[in-house]
């Protein structure tokens, strides 16, 4: 299985990245057989946690420390202050950003942390592949 070429696959897939990288750790990990290629692999994979109920966002993230993140939110709100002053300004303006990047700091900044997802998941990830 080429990791580097399934991570370096179009990240809007319906299997998304966190799968991909999940498949090429499941791999290294010696959790996926050699008789299954990446896509299979990806799909059982995928499928696995599908039944399972468990969504990308249910799983443990990796994240930036929080001084890096302290240190872009400041920035993020002080460009955002320059570019709506008024709204920034007004009642909510602050709050509504405030929580808007909150958000985003938790989608864009964090990414699934595949260590501990097969630290959690492994052995059953295991007992999948040999179904």
């Amino acid at each position: 299985m080429d990791c580097s070429s399934a991570l370096a696959e179009d990240s809007s897939s319906v299997l998304g990245l966190f799968t991909r990288c999940l498949t090429c750790g499941s791999r290294l990990e010696g959790i996926v057989p050699d008789t299954f290629g990446r896509k299979k692999a990806t799909l059982l994979i995928t499928d696995f946690f599908k039944d399972s109920f468990i969504t990308e966002s249910d799983l443990p993230k990796d994240c930036f420390e929080d001084e890096d993140m302290a240190y872009i939110m400041e920035k993020s709100k002080a460009v955002e202050s320059e570019l709506l002053p008024a709204y920034f300004a007004s009642e909510d303006g602050e709050a509504t950003m405030q929580a808007e990047l909150d958000e985003l700091m938790e989608s864009k900044y964090c990414v699934v942390d595949t260590g501990k997802v097969m630290a959690e998941y492994g052995v059953l990830l295991l007992a999948e592949f040999a179904k």
